[in-house]
């Protein structure tokens, strides 16, 4: 060992001694850690959470136009477009316009609204009836739940428009659960709502797996939206009795934020609604071309 002490090489055009380089190495070779003691992994192929259904490119119309026209998207079938939450979180989104031309977009508006089909229904199986129909057009966010109903068939005379939850997932059919929003009319009106929808503690808003309202869960409905709230009609006199046969239910669920912010709540597995984008151009708007999108936005804080 004295021998190896007493041992030099040249390294790095200096004389070192032999017993420094042996050192050296040894401190090399006690630098070499485990990275980690074990590793999972996986591959996630990740598909789109919020959609707009049945549309494999975003809805389109264009043509030609005279200023002072009014024009509703509704989608193809009239029965609006679907926005649907497809992730197992509740998602935010927000709508917004944007208009671009040569000139000043001043004068056109763009309003984006709610569209439900209500139906009657017969109460073995619940399948729709003939008897009466009705189209409501809603408020989607806002500070106030604004509706207004095209009645299809039947006398809606002294009906009322109703917000009915269901508060556990017995469905107990508790009609004092309603909520009268206000009376059917054709035009435009403010309800007596002053929350969103679906609201706290309504079952509908996240119903059981294999309990929903989309692709027969539940044994029945097959609505495009999963989760969300039931809107009914009814005459007035109803309100708290039980008379199915004279009413008009849900053909879907709706979902309302009631906020001034513009964010839509969308519920978990399914939820969203669908809806039209009318667009109108004042009557002195300059000719032009003007291109006009409504996009759906997450909302990420």
């Amino acid at each position: 060992m004295k021998k190896l002490m007493n041992k030099k090489v040249n390294m790095f055009g200096k004389s070192v001694p032999v017993f420094v380089i042996a050192l050296l190495a040894i401190g090399l070779v006690s630098a070499a850690l485990l990275p980690y003691f074990g590793l999972i992994t996986g591959d996630a192929i990740v598909s789109q959470s919020v959609t707009l259904e049945d549309s494999p490119i975003p809805g389109e119309w264009g043509g030609n136009f005279v200023a002072g026209k009014t024009i509703i998207d509704c989608d193809d079938d009239d029965s609006g477009h679907s926005l649907k939450n497809h992730a197992d979180v509740e998602v935010t989104v927000e709508l917004e316009t944007t208009c671009v031309s040569s000139e000043d977009c001043d004068g056109i508006t763009t309003e984006v609204y709610g569209i439900l089909e209500l139906t009657s229904k017969e109460t073995v199986g619940w399948t729709a009836t003939d008897d009466r129909k009705a189209t409501l057009y809603y408020t989607v966010v806002g500070d106030e739940f604004k509706y207004k109903v095209e009645t299809v068939t039947g006398d809606l005379t002294d009906y009322i428009v109703v917000y009915y939850p269901d508060v556990n997932e017995a469905k107990d059919w508790n009609i004092a659960n309603a909520v009268n929003l206000g009376a059917v009319t054709d035009v435009w009106t403010t309800s007596t709502l002053a929350t969103s929808l679906p609201k706290a503690g309504d079952y509908n808003a996240n119903p059981n797996e294999g309990d929903s309202y989309c692709s027969g869960e539940n044994g029945y409905d097959y609505f495009e939206h999963c989760a969300g709230a039931k809107i009914w009609l009814m005459p007035l006199t109803d309100l708290g009795g039980w008379n199915p046969d004279a009413w008009l239910f849900e053909t879907d669920l709706i979902v309302y934020s009631d906020t001034t912010d513009g964010k839509i709540m969308l519920p978990a597995n399914g939820g969203g609604f669908n809806f039209c984008v009318e667009n109108d151009f004042a009557i002195n708007l300059v000719p032009d071309t003007y291109t006009i999108e409504t996009k759906i936005l997450p909302v990420t804080a």
